[in-house]
């Protein structure tokens, strides 16, 4: 399952930059417009309905190790070829005890 993951966000994910200071990882990942028929307790956290900004789902290879960076710094920005975004949430899915794939919330800046 890992290997299909990896495989599929490899495929048809973009390719992405993740910056934090004069640190950088390349990578690829999925990054879509989060609409809120797809909210959950995840998502809803950060839905902000007098000052509404646009926020977007992150699916990136778990090699990134996100979840852990983002304990540990504050600024961190994921860039791709148009926009960059900063991290609001970021988790990493589980499946048989091993990490699959991290999902997170961003957002445009």
């Amino acid at each position: 399952m890992i290997i299909n993951t990896k495989k599929i966000i490899s495929d048809y994910g973009q390719d992405i930059e993740i910056i934090h200071n004069n640190n950088s990882l390349q990578t690829r990942a999925v990054i879509q417009a989060l609409r809120s028929d797809l909210q959950s307790n995840l998502y809803g956290d950060y839905q902000d309905l007098d000052n509404i900004t646009e926020q977007y789902l992150y699916i990136g290879i778990s090699e990134s190790d996100l979840s852990n960076k983002i304990k540990n710094f504050d600024n961190i920005i994921i860039k791709t070829s148009t926009d960059s975004y900063v991290i609001k949430k970021i988790e990493p899915v589980y499946l048989s005890n091993e990490i699959v794939y991290e999902r997170g919330v961003l957002e445009k800046i």
